[in-house]
């Protein structure tokens, strides 16, 4: 009645909606990027971004 999932099928599974989530991460981020450059708005950089979070070494 009921089919037993082996793992492959769980790993394909988990494949696929992974490629799909990262498909629409690289997606935002494009757009992100595009309408801060239309906008003139700088987006932060990792390094930038540590630095604000982490509040870096020239802070103290």
């Amino acid at each position: 009645m009921f089919k037993a999932i082996t793992m492959e099928e769980r790993l394909q599974k988990a494949e696929t909606a992974n490629r799909a989530l990262r498909s629409q991460l690289d997606q935002s981020v494009a757009q992100t990027a595009y309408v801060a450059m239309m906008s003139g708005v700088d987006l932060p950089t990792a390094e930038t971004a540590q630095n604000a979070v982490g509040g870096g070494e020239s802070d103290e």
